[in-house]
């Protein structure tokens, strides 16, 4: 809180924002024709379009003065238009195998203009930033599966992506001062595009009569110039930047298992290990946290960190228990969502980190047919306080979860 007396920390000046998108126009057309080359070839030809235009505004206000007046405006407005052709066969060689192919070409073009004629400590603009963005790239994939058996299938991939050229034109509070047209001055940036190559290598099975499936993967990818934002830092602006290569790898696991016809227990665990590799890409610190990366010239180099909000471990689940009871049914089911550590930004701090484990439970009775349901629930059963995320402009700022919730539900159906 602003207003005296200040916390949590000291708070110099208020900071209240707010963004809308008073118009959106938007159109996509995707067209497809399809066929057959023999019996043992499919194929596919289409045509995608999409074209849109948004306004974007942004505000700043000052609830503690009077009149609660509105201090700041600037707004922007973006235009997009891409288009593709793509095309993919399917080709069985043999009765247990599947191979696909296919290409994209993709053509996209933006162009960005922002104004802010209130200014909240600056100067405003005299004339309008203009930026614009023109790409194109071919993408491909190969995929292969094979029926090892009855109850078992095998498959791999590898492919390449593409992201077009992204612009970012929050211009409301960034510090410039010359009044101009200049978009680097004004924190209007650019990400170039960024491509991927990705691998994946995997099983999908039924065992115990099909009362057990057994999902696995294990995957591997690069990006080159992975379009990422800085959020935030001591000047509280977003900045869009590429970092030279981000590598990532990791498996997934899948069970589903429904011993007789009362339980069925469903669980997923994943590892994902993802490494931003790049030397020279430094960012802004946050103004109050304690900074564990290395620090150059007042900015922070990130090289060698995983990606922010992306976990190493997960692991989450269910377990669901019904049984008939007089007319209707009786449930149950237990819960619970676990990721390890993860970092909320770019860069490494002692504070904008966590781990997160949240439990639930629910049971109840459904009758008539199942047209009504009675249900008592809990979420949030151990009452953890977990932060999820932060603001690192002026102090430490943490978003948490709710606290524990719990509830009566009756629903009707009809």
């Amino acid at each position: 809180v602003y207003a005296p007396p200040y916390g949590p920390g000291f708070i110099p000046f208020v900071s209240e924002s707010a963004d809308g998108i008073p118009d959106l126009d938007q159109i996509t057309q995707e067209v497809r024709l399809a066929g057959q080359a023999n019996e043992d070839v499919d194929w596919l030809v289409g045509l995608f379009y999409f074209d849109e235009s948004f306004t974007a505004e942004t505000y700043s206000y000052d609830s503690l003065a009077p009149g609660n007046p509105q201090d700041g405006f600037a707004f922007q407005e973006q235009d997009t238009k891409s288009w593709a052709l793509f095309t993919s066969w399917d080709y069985r060689p043999a009765e247990r195998w599947s191979l696909k192919a296919g290409v994209r070409y993709t053509n996209e073009e933006k162009d960005f203009s922002a104004e802010r004629p209130d200014p909240t400590f600056q100067l405003p603009t005299f004339a309008p930033i203009e930026v614009s963005t023109d790409s194109d790239h071919v993408t491909w994939d190969l995929s292969a599966a094979y029926e090892a058996s009855d109850s078992v299938n095998v498959y791999g991939r590898v492919g390449t992506g593409f992201r077009a050229p992204s612009i970012q034109g929050r211009i409301l509070f960034c510090a410039d001062f010359e009044g101009g047209a200049n978009p680097e001055t004004n924190c209007v940036s650019i990400a170039d595009e960024e491509t991927i190559l990705s691998t994946e290598v995997g099983v999908k099975s039924e065992m115990l009569d099909r009362k057990l499936r057994l999902n696995l993967a294990v995957y591997n990818y690069q990006v080159d110039g992975q379009q990422l934002v800085a959020v935030g830092g001591l000047t509280n602006t977003a900045r869009l930047l590429n970092a030279d290569t981000t590598d990532g790898y990791g498996f997934e696991a899948n069970l589903d298992f429904a011993p007789n016809q009362y339980w069925l227990v469903t669980v997923g665990t994943s590892y994902n290990k993802t490494e931003i590799d790049d030397a020279s890409l430094l960012v802004a610190p946050c103004a109050a946290c304690t900074v564990t990366d290395p620090l150059v010239n007042g900015s922070v180099r990130i090289d060698g960190n995983p990606l922010p909000h992306a976990p190493e471990w997960i692991f989450d689940g269910i377990v669901d228990f019904r049984t008939p009871a007089g007319s209707g049914i009786f449930f149950a089911s237990l819960d619970w969502a676990y990721h390890s550590e993860k970092n909320f930004f770019l860069y490494e701090s002692e504070e904008f980190k966590g781990d997160s484990l949240e439990i639930g439970l629910r049971g109840g009775y459904t009758f008539a047919d199942a047209k009504y349901e009675v249900a008592l629930f809990v979420r949030n059963l151990t009452d953890e306080e977990i932060v999820q995320g932060g603001i690192d402009f002026d102090n430490l700022t943490g978003m948490t979860n709710e606290p524990r919730l719990i509830g009566l539900e009756f629903s009707t159906r009809f």
